[in-house]
């Protein structure tokens, strides 16, 4: 129940770090004077790579990119260390500058450059939307094996593919998107209810899916069916940023159904 509460804290967290990138600069709040003490004090334990200390300014657990684990406690913490925070990112932190890098986010917090790093009103860190070049090729590699796996538990009606793209999670479904028809930029849409398993025939199998409104780390893709039109949109605060995502299903052009995703794969 606490990760259950925990996740649901970061959603939100997550939705107002998106709105805080959409909004201009302008739009965010300078900190307040004690919001400088607790950032200060963060600032100045990684300057002095006090590592410990670090690991008590955490709220736990922290959650990582799937199929990563979440990170529970300080000794995972300490351990895992070197996987978070690379050269780019703990200079990032340790060269920031209180009045021009940090931003309140009102009752959520402060964040570091746009939501680089998160942490609450006691100065814990809450979110760490980053991924080093340590966590890449761990997701990497355990896609890949996920992958191959996840090749013999799907469905034998997709279980055809050139590459798989997306996979995501909502509350209500499991969807994938997959390449098909061997390098010609056809994409096929496979959709389960989230007590389903992916074993099991999709309820809904769509191969005329394209990219649309792409700009490198943000992509949307559609796939039409009669009157429904089923749209995927992935968005990345950056390229090193941990993914969100959303499903809306449009009737007759019209918004009928729309999910966040609680969980965003990209391959």
């Amino acid at each position: 129940m606490g990760n259950i509460r925990k996740r649901l804290q970061n959603f939100l967290t997550m939705m107002f770090l998106l709105l805080a990138y959409l909004l201009p600069v302008s739009a965010l709040q300078a900190l307040e004077p004690q919001q400088k003490l607790l950032v200060n004090k963060i600032v100045e334990s990684f300057k002095q790579n006090n590592r410990v200390a670090i690991s008590r300014m955490v709220s736990y657990p922290l959650l990582r990119q799937t199929p990563l684990k979440s990170i529970n406690n300080p000794s995972e913490f300490l351990n895992r260390f070197n996987e978070v925070f690379d050269k780019a990112l703990l200079n990032t932190i340790t060269s920031s500058n209180l009045h021009t890098d940090w931003d309140s986010i009102g009752w959520q917090g402060v964040i570091l450059n746009n939501g680089i790093i998160a942490l609450d009103p006691e100065g814990n860190i809450t979110e760490i939307n980053y991924q080093s070049a340590r966590e890449q090729a761990l997701i990497h590699g355990l896609n890949s094996r996920r992958l191959a796996k996840g090749r013999r538990s799907l469905h034998r009606s997709v279980t055809h593919y050139d590459q798989a793209v997306v996979e995501l999670t909502t509350a209500r479904f499991h969807i994938r998107v997959d390449s098909i028809g061997k390098g010609q930029g056809k994409l096929r849409y496979s959709a389960w209810p989230i007590n389903k398993n992916t074993s099991e025939e999709p309820d809904i199998i769509l191969n005329n899916g394209r990219v649309f409104n792409s700009n490198g780390r943000n992509q949307s893709y559609i796939f039409n069916n009669g009157t429904y039109s089923y749209q995927l949109n992935i968005r990345s605060l950056s390229s090193n940023a941990i993914p969100t995502g959303s499903l809306e299903v449009f009737k007759n052009g019209k918004s009928w159904i729309r999910e966040v995703a609680t969980q965003v794969i990209r391959r």
